[in-house]
């Protein structure tokens, strides 16, 4: 019995498979996360969800906007990864500073018990950024941990990625 073969837009764009006689183009155009990426335009391994200020962070299917308020963003995950072996937590994406102070983006990690800061990154004054990548060094042999991000009350902008390097 033939097998059918299954739709162009579930096989990722740019690959072709060979599929009993026939060959298979992929159509599909998402976005595919790795094993190191904790969000990646939608998809949310680590569960990120926003845990302060919630009507000031949207979830859209493609990035996390963070739009302006007098507090601070909390954009917390529920899912551990095992940060061991990784030497930095990257974050891509386009932010904006509307003040002087307030602009801060600090890291956080946590195993269940509680929240640390381990890392700070500060932007520049009132300004944009375009599109960067912000690479925060992790240190060494943290384990199994949850991340946090907490965004400065001035920062706005939208994050596309964040991922283990």
């Amino acid at each position: 019995a033939a097998v059918p073969l299954p739709p162009a837009n579930v096989i990722k764009k740019g690959y072709r498979y060979w599929i009993g006689s026939s060959y298979v183009d992929g159509t599909c155009e998402g976005y595919f996360p790795t094993p190191n990426d904790l969000y990646l335009r939608g998809n949310n391994p680590a569960g990120f969800k926003c845990t302060n200020a919630a009507a000031y962070v949207t979830f859209f299917l493609d990035h996390i906007e963070m739009r302006d308020t007098s507090n601070i963003k909390s954009i917390d995950a529920v899912n551990k990864f095992n940060l061991t072996g990784h030497a930095n937590l990257k974050i891509e994406g386009e932010f904006c500073n509307g003040a002087t102070s307030g602009r801060i983006l600090t890291i956080y990690r946590g195993s269940g018990t509680g929240w640390n800061s381990f890392a700070q990154y500060t932007f520049a004054g009132s300004s944009c950024t375009g599109r960067i990548t912000i690479t925060i060094p992790l240190p060494a042999n943290m384990g199994d941990q949850l991340i946090g991000l907490s965004l400065g009350s001035s920062i706005t902008g939208n994050i596309y990625r964040v991922w283990l390097e």
